[in-house]
């Protein structure tokens, strides 16, 4: 089965949203995931998809959704700048 296969099942089978929350993603990744594991997941990044906000709420894509379940070893891409740390820099890291 390939990945728009299974995206029209997850379209269909998920209400035909384009964005579900992570708590909806994560019950198709792994059935018995908490919301305090997913809430966790996502704190630790651990959480296997993107990840986005909307009106407050954690929100995942069903195309990404539907693309990780094809294939669980594709991985995407992350924001490749690092936080930022708290408080003034310390004056190793401005020399």
């Amino acid at each position: 089965m390939n990945s728009t296969q299974v995206f029209e099942k997850l379209y269909e089978k998920l209400g035909s949203r384009y964005i579900v929350s992570v708590y909806d993603a994560a019950r198709e990744i792994k059935a018995d995931w908490t919301p305090l594991a997913v809430r966790t997941a996502i704190c630790k990044g651990r959480f296997p998809l993107p990840i986005f906000k909307v009106a407050g709420e954690n929100m995942v894509k069903v195309a990404d959704l539907a693309t990780f379940l094809n294939n669980p070893s594709t991985t995407f891409r992350e924001n490749s700048e690092p936080a930022r740390r708290r408080g003034r820099p310390r004056k190793v890291m401005s020399v």
